[in-house]
């Protein structure tokens, strides 16, 4: 009776990936291949040949298994092959390129194997930029400028290579050839200009981003973490809060994952943005933290004169035994600079508005504190006030922004042609300066041009000044005026035309409670006139009555 044969496929599957199999069991496993009979099957010893390692194995022992193996060696096999010896980068990338050569460009064999896009991507993988850009180079002569095109995972690769080397044209030109690009195409280009932007502060290169994400969104494909990343990061770079409040609503929408990355590039843009309570939201929303989201958040803090919450912050830190980096001692130090300009007067503001905010005293909440200016006031509510349950320290404008930004799907230039609050008010845009004469706009163009309008007005120094004390323009309560007056039309529009579609999303408490801290602000304080809140009339009566 011939002994049983052990069937050496599930090893050879388990062991797939592993980098440091002994000499001894390799040789065993490699006698099961040949007395089996899997030698003979092509896809059974590209296993074997996937577990044969630079590490373990010299290149003569790797060249010598493939030649001699029972099959006459393909691009298939030496594939494969290419695929272990590329599996470790850098150490052992000279080992790989030397067995590329040796199979695929040597003239001593009678006939050479011809590589294939398959061949070049691990390659591409391991080597650092600038082994990586001649080898992407060699691979296009061999293999045709098209041919990016015909197979994703070659573009994909060539793409990450020349944005790893900040060739943004090399770059685009390999994209353009791809007839419809897969996500991984997609975000390599997205990588690459975000990449761009933060090293060269280009805004072109930001608006880019900008751009192609639009692109994307209108093709086939669905955005994923990293396509996010990319995009919240060139919001950042371009001070484009609203666009970047719009990708966050994205990723909590769609359901993508808070992972340390995206939650760095939130911190980041709102910080950058100005909007520190914002950063401090998405921070405190992440269970694990590491270093590069704590070093993104301590450097807000401090570049913003939050010295002293800079070092507490740091402090605990440590106590999480977090690693700290170089990045991490230069926000610290910072820091430290903040704390000696630290703005008094302005945390006694912010601390009335928590305190007041904290007891559910909506009306306490906005009233002008004794002996305070009304136009400092003004200023402060305007970016740092508070939202009860949902949003924390989250101004008028921004709940607008989120408000609108979970209806953008229905609210659309065919559904709302004109912006509108029930049939008596239609609205009309002019902003003074490019748009002269009010125009008939769709109701989410309106919001958009709003959006933008206000954010100018918001960065514009001139009309509110960032450092305490500095004096406020004549017109600066007419400006508010303004503002508080065309956020308003949003709130109209969306409980007018879109309240059914508020209550399915069961947002309607967000939307009341947000609409009524407005409502009570604005009519403490007399932000807009009575004949502009008509629309809405009998629901403010019934806001401010009991108060």
């Amino acid at each position: 009776m011939q002994p049983r044969l052990v069937d050496p496929l599930p090893t050879l599957r388990a062991l797939q990936g592993s980098s440091s199999l002994p000499t001894r069991v390799f040789a065993q496993l490699h006698a099961l291949v040949l007395t089996s009979g899997h030698a003979l099957h092509s896809p059974h010893f590209a296993l074997l040949l996937r577990l044969c390692g630079p590490r373990r194995f010299p290149l003569s022992y790797r060249l010598r298994l493939l030649l001699y193996s029972p099959l006459p060696p393909t691009t298939f096999l030496a594939n494969s092959l290419l695929l272990a010896s590329s599996s470790l980068p850098l150490l052992h990338l000279p080992s790989a390129l030397a067995l590329y050569s040796l199979l695929f460009l040597s003239s001593a064999s009678s006939s050479p194997l011809c590589p294939n896009a398959f061949t070049y991507p691990p390659l591409l993988r391991a080597a650092q930029p600038p082994a990586a850009r001649a080898l992407a180079t060699h691979s296009l002569k061999f293999l045709g400028a098209e041919a990016a095109a015909r197979d994703r995972v070659l573009g994909a690769a060539l793409l990450d290579v020349f944005a790893r080397c900040g060739r943004i044209t090399s770059c685009r030109r390999v994209f353009d050839c791809i007839e419809r690009p897969d996500l991984p195409a997609w975000n390599a280009l997205l990588s690459a200009y975000a990449r761009r932007a933060r090293e060269l502060p280009c805004t072109d290169s930001a608006g880019e981003v900008l751009d192609l994400f639009t692109r994307l969104m209108l093709s086939s494909a669905d955005a994923n973490e990293i396509t996010l990343v990319a995009v919240i990061g060139a919001c950042g770079e371009l001070g484009a809060l609203g666009h970047g409040i719009w990708a966050h609503a994205y990723v909590m929408r769609q359901q993508l994952a808070m992972n340390c990355f995206v939650a760095t590039a939130l911190v980041e843009m709102y910080a950058r943005c100005g909007r520190l309570d914002l950063a401090e939201q998405v921070f405190a929303g992440v269970a694990v933290r590491d270093t590069p989201l704590y070093n993104a958040m301590l450097h807000g803090l401090a570049v913003h004169g939050q010295g002293r919450a800079a070092l507490a912050l740091f402090d605990r830190m440590c106590h999480e035994m977090v690693p700290v980096d170089g990045v991490t001692m230069l926000a610290v130090m910072c820091a430290f600079l903040a704390c000696y300009t630290y703005h008094l007067k302005g945390a006694q503001l912010r601390k009335h508005i928590d305190a007041t905010l904290g007891s559910g005293n909506l009306r306490e909440a906005v009233r002008l504190p004794p002996g305070e200016d009304i136009n400092e006031w003004l200023a402060v509510n305007s970016n740092f006030l508070p939202l009860v349950i949902f949003f924390v320290a989250v101004d008028f404008f921004n709940q607008v922004n989120l408000l609108y930004g979970t209806l953008t799907e229905f609210c659309t230039p065919e559904t709302c042609p004109t912006m509108t609050a029930g049939p008596k008010y239609e609205y009309r845009w002019a902003d003074g300066v490019q748009i002269k004469k009010p125009i008939e706009v769709s109701a989410p163009k309106y919001v958009e041009y709003l959006m933008d309008w206000i954010e100018g007005q918001l960065d514009d120094e001139s009309i509110f000044p960032q450092k305490l004390g500095t004096p406020f323009p004549p017109n600066f309560k007419e400006v508010v005026k303004t503002i508080f007056k065309r956020l308003f039309r949003v709130y109209a529009h969306i409980y007018h035309s879109h309240f059914q579609k508020i209550v399915s999303l069961k947002e309607e408490a967000h939307l009341n409670t947000c609409f009524k801290h407005f409502i009570l602000f604005t009519n403490e304080f007399g932000l807009i006139d009575k004949k502009e809140l008509a629309p809405l009339q009998e629901l403010i009566e019934s806001i401010i009555v009991p108060y």
